[in-house]
């Protein structure tokens, strides 16, 4: 049988050297592991950053475009709630003279087919002066200041 000898210097000599190295690698793995993980999180807190600015900029357009919308819809209410009120107000209105009884709702129907008649659109009236002669058993009518008739009560 043949016995090998060690050399104990030889084998802490090369555990040593092993143990250097081993040292090395995991301080290397560890710096390595230690940049990714901050370039990970540099990159994270940009797209955090990025997307709450995104967020902020899409919540202050939609609030704009809200205000708007609600202001654009309380105005045409307004603006419709005051053309039915006076509408409202002239359902209402009678004219009595002479023992005869005329209704100012009728006339101004028998005005806008007059002016229907006479080949204009209903649409380009935009203002309307409406005398009523009871003596004359009629009413005459000027629309926008220009064209005028007559219609019997």
């Amino acid at each position: 049988m043949v016995k090998k000898t060690v050399n104990t210097e030889t084998v802490k000599e090369t555990a040593k050297k092993t143990a250097e190295v081993v040292k090395q690698a995991a301080k290397e793995t560890t710096t390595v592991a230690k940049k990714a993980a901050k370039e990970t999180s540099t990159v994270a807190k940009k797209a955090a950053k990025e997307t709450a600015d995104s967020v902020k900029k899409t919540a202050k357009e939609t609030s704009t475009a809200t205000k708007k919308v609600v202001k654009e819809t309380t105005e045409a209410v307004k603006k419709t709630a005051k053309k039915e009120y006076t509408k409202l107000a002239l359902k209402e209105t009678y004219i009595q003279v002479g023992g005869n009884e005329y209704k100012e709702t009728e006339i101004l129907k028998k005005v806008e087919e007059s002016f229907l008649e006479a080949g204009h659109k209903i649409t380009s009236m935009k203002s309307l002066q409406l005398y009523v002669k009871p003596e004359d058993g009629a009413a005459y009518y000027v629309v926008n200041g220009e064209i005028t008739g007559r219609v019997d009560l």
